[in-house]
């Protein structure tokens, strides 16, 4: 879609304030590429960056957890790049490496924020769940779940500061924050735990997935928690007497869980190279006609479900690439190119639609939208100029639009 178009479209009055917003959006979360403006200290990546974390306040600070137990926090915009390069270097603020007194003993597996930015975070394959002072930089809390933690999560701050933790145990622990113990086991899947995702709508309710090619959901207010387990062949427009359960959500493990915005969807990734989408209000498996999916990982896949107006996409972490679906119709879309290794965990922020993602080969890169990268364009070469005095005062690359060559592409109207 072309830019003046949607805004003449705008003016004219053929196109509704919404409609506008929505169109923009749509290209911006389907065209990102990597920043021409932000670069990531990548000197004290000491192993591979496992998990990152963006916070919810400010959205300057990055949480980055290695494969060595190593944890940093990156001030994303922290200092101007030196000499004749353009644009900002993160600047690590705070790190906990080898010789830190709370460091984990092993990989990290999983970093996460607290409600702000005084707490963070972080779990690994030492069994520990570690609680973090920021501004103090040390460890103010620590669970022992004994077994290797493959993934943990957050539940909402409105129903409590309870965190649930995927392990090797086959069992999900939920640890309580206010009590400093492990308050609740959830018992039912017979193999290695991987993925976890809390529901959005439902602060209660509680999605699992295993090595046992399962998906349960859990509500942990009550004592027996267990609701369901999602089955592949429970699908839409079959009639309950001619259901054949499988008993299964995958033909695989289960390695990603991501639910949709509003709760209604949940998403999944299995090792049987497919990704479901599933109804939370009927528990029936949609058909959605993904393309196969290799990720080549044996532990948690962090997929991004980014929902706004006309955009429902879906990103997923395959080998050293991004791969990005069309969430409602699976189709697959150019995905985003830059790691050389395994890509292993995405963030995303909402407020400056930028996206960041970190990998086996040992970088974290930012990806912009269109827009922004235009925006960087025409900012560098004013700065090129005024470098080599030679500019002549207009600077047509403000005007360039980089949507879309085709100036008859769509239909301006509704």
């Amino acid at each position: 879609m072309n830019l003046m178009k949607i805004l003449r479209s705008r003016q004219n009055g053929q196109w509704k304030p919404y409609k506008v917003q929505a169109s923009i959006l749509n290209e911006q979360y389907r065209g990102f590429q990597l920043s021409q403006t932000v670069e990531f200290n990548q000197d004290s990546h000491t192993a591979s960056v496992t998990s990152i974390a963006l916070d919810s306040d400010v959205e300057q600070y990055l949480l980055a957890g290695l494969g060595d137990g190593t944890i940093l926090l990156h001030k994303i915009n922290g200092q101007k790049k030196g000499g004749n390069l353009y644009g900002y270097q993160s600047k690590i603020e705070w790190r906990a490496g080898k010789t830190h007194q709370g460091r984990h003993k092993h990989g990290i597996k999983t970093v996460s924020w607290f409600t702000d930015n005084g707490i963070f975070l972080s779990s690994g394959r030492d069994g520990k769940l570690k609680v973090w002072d920021t501004n103090a930089g040390s460890v103010v809390e620590e669970f022992n779940i004994e077994e290797g933690i493959n993934h943990h999560k957050l539940a909402d701050p409105a129903f409590g500061p309870l965190i649930a933790t995927a392990s090797k145990s086959r069992n999900v622990i939920l640890a309580d924050m206010n009590t400093g113990a492990a308050c609740h086991t959830l018992r039912g899947h017979t193999g290695e735990v991987f993925a976890l995702a809390w529901h959005p709508g439902e602060s209660t309710v509680l999605a699992s997935g295993s090595s046992d090619h399962k998906i349960m959901l859990w509500d942990v207010r009550q004592s027996k928690s267990y609701l369901c387990t999602l089955d592949y062949n429970n699908v839409r427009y079959k009639r309950t007497k001619d259901l054949k359960l499988s008993g299964e959500s995958h033909q695989g493990g289960i390695h990603g869980l991501e639910f949709s915005s509003c709760g209604r969807y949940l998403y999944s990734c299995g090792s049987d190279k497919r990704i479901r989408k599933w109804d939370t209000m009927t528990k029936k498996n949609l058909k959605v006609k993904f393309p196969e999916i290799n990720t080549k990982h044996d532990g948690h896949t962090e997929m991004k479900n980014i929902c706004g107006d006309q955009a429902d996409l879906l990103f997923v972490p395959e080998q050293h690439n991004i791969s990005i679906f069309d969430a409602v119709s699976g189709a697959s879309l150019p995905g985003l190119v830059g790691h050389y290794s395994t890509v292993y965990s995405v963030s995303f922020s909402a407020r400056d639609t930028v996206l960041y993602s970190g990998g086996r080969d040992r970088f974290i890169l930012q990806w912009d939208p269109p827009l922004q990268i235009s925006a960087a364009q025409a900012s560098k070469y004013v700065e090129d100029e005024k470098k080599s005095k030679r500019n002549g005062g207009q600077i047509k690359q403000y005007t360039v639009d980089t949507w879309s060559s085709d100036e008859e592409e769509g239909g301006d109207s509704e």
